[in-house]
């Protein structure tokens, strides 16, 4: 799936929180809330002592029941222009390992041996970027 996509599917989620939590009254609100933080690991005491003051503030509500619903928050999403010229550089890096050794060690050991060179280039490469 696309960086474009994910960012839209999160989007979506986000504002859909967003609505619901809007449309809330208090009570539902503060529940919603301490389920939130229920599910980050606070526990049942502590966040029923603090859902309430936390639930009076609508932008820190949708900030706790995003974070706990979708995962991370919208300011966390990546771009997908960076991401792009993130796989464009490291496209032209893998490609580079492949090539590099046919020109300089074919006239040294000859292209079969410079293909040799490549094989384990590529293998190296595989092997380092699986970690």
């Amino acid at each position: 799936m696309s960086t474009k996509a994910q960012r839209d599917i999160r989007e979506t989620m986000l504002s859909k929180i967003d609505i619901e939590l809007e449309n809330l009254d208090m009570e539902d609100r503060t529940k919603r809330v301490k389920d939130a933080l229920n599910k980050m690991g606070i526990d049942e005491k502590t966040a029923s002592e603090i859902a309430p003051s936390l639930s009076t503030d609508i932008n820190i509500s949708k900030k706790i029941t995003e974070m706990s619903e979708v995962g991370l928050s919208e300011e966390a999403l990546e771009s997908p222009g960076r991401s792009a010229l993130y796989t464009g550089i490291f496209y032209l890096i893998g490609a580079l390992l492949v090539i590099a050794p046919f020109p300089p060690l074919g006239h040294v050991i000859g292209n079969v041996g410079s293909l040799y060179v490549s094989i384990v280039l590529v293998a190296l490469a595989q092997a380092i970027s699986a970690y």
